[in-house]
């Protein structure tokens, strides 16, 4: 956590990092929490993890996935994986510093401080400042000792490691040894299966039908629906009746210049040239040359547009002649973002490297920072100040009208009164409202929460303020088996197709194994296709096989040509067989020996520490509430 957020002072990942320890009650209520604060999660060896403590993990763990993926946690995330997942490390770390204690490791206050004071987000001027450190800590809800506490166990783990690593290493022959597989090229054979196929071979008869429908009636169960009327106090009727005055119009652009303040702006083309993440060395140099060859010819006076469209592995800009828009400064990713605004208007970069590969740069255009004038934003302003005095305006008539309603003792009576009609909607589930209700989570709570003829109080929606009625309720069913048998039938035959595809993946797997694949499917009349020639350290195979299939198949050699099992990978199913292998290169072992060197004394080190960790929790008496 440390050197992350060394290396990522500013970012809004270092404000998350440090941020919050706020607990979200996901599935805790306030209530519950106050009378269990002090309740155990779990025991290690006696020592007591708290609820609490468990809690704010939880918390932790799942607000990092949250906004990971935008804000909403994806489906193949699990929330009781992640529950585990944050017991389970809570439970090592109580076996770590049990550990330290008996081996006398220890951190002390002065590390700490020596740790802390070198973190830049904590510098003034170059220099830590207390005052900064403290008020940064509180602004995200942090105590220092909490946040000391995290740092002397990040500490702790590190002097352990480093105590379980001594004396490692990784003798040359090993690293030959790697570096001679990583390198090897291999070609496979394979055949791909796809379950819809195997559909035409399902049968079934209606009991067959009914049974799985009984078997799966929880997945058949209807949303309940709500039913309403409403009246709605709408914003753009008030705008027709507001104007503004052209001295308020002039006060806000004063008080307000710095919304109307517009950095410089860059525009510029590129050709990307990808490097893949795990590349070797060899290869990024080989990459290099490609950009450099590049470079010449655009320096010689060739199209900078047409190269981009035939060379840039960027898909997105290269039917565009690599044109990326104009953008301003810290928007790119930071080595492209420093070199475009090193640049002048026209010029043409050499070779820049970041985690994507290789980019050559042009720089097209450079629109300089300027304040606008009042005139350019006067009609902007005017809007903005019309638009919340008529929201000002919509609020106290819909306030007045709900007192009154409630007065009258509900809709119609106040629709009566005021010669209103009321609007209805049809019957809408949770996840499919009208339009008139927006898509804010808390407007379709709040109507969800109430129950036949009961009133909500006042709604923000996209169109104002909106007073809703529940007129009909309609719970959750199953609906029977007559009523869905089109959409069961479906199912069935989708799910047990998959099965007879599998069971019929698995016979041939266990054929090839005996024949050889090229016999098999010239029995079968299957397709037999190829990868060509790829390395053993690409994990794409060389992009011709998914990540799933090609993992399993760079292992695969001559004495053991066929994977364990079947791989399923993006609905269909994939038998991969090795068919033949190149011997790696040596010219460039050298050069890369002492990275593979280190990487492999890395994965050592995490193996020795991983087993010394395995054989606490082996030991240890590890109690856990049944109620997590």
């Amino acid at each position: 956590m440390l050197d992350f957020i060394r290396q990522n002072v500013g970012s809004w990942m270092v404000k998350f990092i440090l941020g919050a320890i706020v607990l979200v009650f996901v599935f805790w209520g306030i209530g519950s929490f106050r009378s269990s604060r002090m309740d155990v999660a779990a025991k290690v060896n006696g020592e007591k993890i708290l609820f609490e403590k468990y809690r704010e993990a939880y918390s932790r763990a799942l607000e990092n996935y949250q906004r990971m993926f935008g804000g909403t946690l994806p489906a193949f995330i699990k929330k009781d994986a992640i529950k585990k997942q944050v017991l389970n490390d809570l439970v090592n770390s109580a076996l770590i510093k049990q550990a330290a204690a008996r081996m006398g490791v220890m951190v002390s206050n002065e590390e700490i401080r020596q740790t802390i004071s070198q973190i830049r987000a904590f510098q003034s001027n170059g220099s830590f400042s207390q005052d900064l450190y403290e008020r940064l800590l509180r602004q995200n809800g942090l105590t220092p000792a909490k946040f000391e506490n995290s740092v002397r166990e990040e500490l702790l783990l590190k002097k352990i490691k480093s105590l379980l690593a001594a004396g490692l290493d990784v003798p040359d022959s090993e690293i030959l040894n790697r570096y001679k597989y990583e390198n090897q090229q291999i070609n496979l054979q394979y055949i791909t299966m796809d379950p819809d196929d195997c559909k035409r071979d399902v049968k079934y008869t209606e009991k067959d039908l009914k049974s799985w429908y009984e078997a799966h009636r929880d997945s058949y169960r209807t949303e309940p629906l709500r039913k309403i009327r409403y009246l709605i106090f709408k914003k753009a009727d008030e705008m027709k009746n507001v104007s503004v005055p052209a001295d308020k119009i002039s006060a806000y652009y004063r008080e307000h210049i710095k919304e109307f303040t517009v950095k410089e702006q860059r525009a510029a083309r590129h050709i990307l040239l990808r490097v893949p993440p795990e590349a070797t060395e060899q290869q990024v140099r080989a990459v290099k040359a490609r950009a450099d060859r590049l470079y010449k010819r655009l320096r010689k006076g060739e199209s900078f547009i047409k190269l981009a469209k035939k060379y840039s592995e960027d898909p997105e800009t290269a039917k565009n002649g690599g044109y990326l828009g104009f953008f301003s400064k810290g928007t790119m990713i930071r080595p492209f973002d420093e070199k475009v605004f090193s640049m002048k208007e026209g010029e043409i970069s050499h070779p820049i490297r970041t985690k994507f590969g290789w980019h050559i740069i042009k720089l097209v255009k450079i629109k300089p920072g300027r304040t606008k004038s009042l005139k350019e934003v006067r009609s902007l302003i005017e809007a903005k100040l019309r638009s919340q005095e008529a929201g000002k305006l919509m609020w106290k008539k819909a306030n007045k009208a709900y007192d009154e309603i409630i007065g009258l003792g509900g809709l119609e009576a106040y629709a009566k009164k005021h010669g209103i009609r009321l609007a209805t909607t049809g019957f809408f589930s949770r996840s499919n409202p009208p339009k008139i209700l927006g898509s804010s989570p808390d407007v379709v709570n709040t109507i969800f929460s109430l129950g036949q003829g009961e009133l909500s109080s006042l709604l923000e929606v996209p169109q104002g303020v909106l007073i809703a009625q529940i007129l009909k309720v309609k719970p959750s069913r199953v609906p029977e088996f007559k009523e869905i048998e089109a959409r069961v039938r479906k199912d069935y035959v989708k799910e047990k197709a998959r099965e007879l595809c599998a069971l019929k993946a698995r016979k041939i797997l266990k054929e090839i194994r005996k024949k050889g694949i090229l016999a098999v499917a010239k029995a079968r009349k299957l397709k037999v296709r190829e990868t060509g020639f790829f390395r053993r350290s690409d994990k794409t195979a060389g992009g011709r096989l998914p990540a799933q299939v090609a993992e399993v198949a760079v292992s695969l050699y001559k004495n053991n040509p066929c994977p364990e099992n079947v791989i399923k990978a993006g609905g269909k199913l994939f038998i991969p067989v090795f068919k033949q292998a190149k011997a790696a290169e040596l010219k460039d072992f050298k050069k890369e020996k002492d990275m593979l060197k280190k990487r492999l004394l890395a994965r050592k080190q995490q193996t020795v520490f991983q087993d010394w960790l395995n054989h606490l929790r082996a030991k240890a008496t590890i109690e856990i509430n049944k109620n997590i």
